[in-house]
């Protein structure tokens, strides 16, 4: 804004314009030609009753003829590449901006604040995307001990299960007690399924967020 502006333009232009028919023109000459003919004619009957008489003129130069005709046409064929040139133009401006009404300093300072504001959503989405990230990574990290806990449970509950087979084929525990072990373990089996199942869907949240693909 503190630096003159300098434009320069240069053109170069012509015109070319041709009639649809020339048949117009040919039979304007033709008149002209036969009215020259005329007036020759009146002429020689003139000269020819003179006391000293002149000789005549050949009347016949006038004769309007095909080769004419096809002059008139070749001239009327021109577009589009017979151009009237025009003279060619140049202009050069130079503009200095001395005093613009305080306009410059105040998109100076309107671009400064846009700046600022700039930094500020950057700062802000910064912030959120840290958030997001640090909730998402605790999410992971729960799923995957309450995998982990899981897990162990499913190992436990195997154990009992295989002491609970092992005492009711000694007698030493009934048949409600064996169906308990095995209930047991079939809950912490799908326990364990859904904790693995909550495991990935966190992971995948937690890969979204970070925008590639997780080791």
């Amino acid at each position: 804004r503190y630096l003159p502006t300098v434009s320069l333009s240069a053109g170069l232009s012509g015109f070319t314009r041709q009639a649809s028919s020339v048949e117009g023109d040919i039979r304007r000459a033709e008149g002209q030609a036969l009215s020259a003919i005329q007036n020759c004619l009146f002429q020689n009957d003139l000269f020819s009753r003179l006391a000293d008489p002149l000789p005549p003129q050949d009347c016949s130069r006038f004769a309007f003829t095909d080769d004419q005709a096809e002059a008139i046409r070749r001239r009327n064929d021109v577009f589009p590449f017979n151009f009237e040139k025009s003279p060619p133009s140049a202009s050069l401006t130079i503009s200095l901006p001395i005093f613009q009404g305080f306009s410059r300093q105040r998109q100076i300072e309107q671009a400064e604040v846009q700046r600022e504001d700039l930094d500020y959503n950057l700062r802000e989405q910064e912030l959120a995307l840290r958030a997001d990230l640090a909730a998402n990574l605790a999410a992971v990290r729960t799923a995957y001990r309450t995998a982990l806990i899981e897990q162990r449970n499913a190992e436990v509950a195997d154990r009992q299960l295989a002491l609970a087979r092992e005492r009711f084929s000694l007698g030493l525990a009934n048949f409600v007690e064996l169906l308990d072990a095995e209930t047991v373990k079939v809950e912490a089996e799908r326990a364990l399924v859904a904790a693995i199942y909550s495991y990935h869907d966190a992971r995948a949240a937690l890969q979204a967020v970070v925008g590639v693909p997780l080791p």
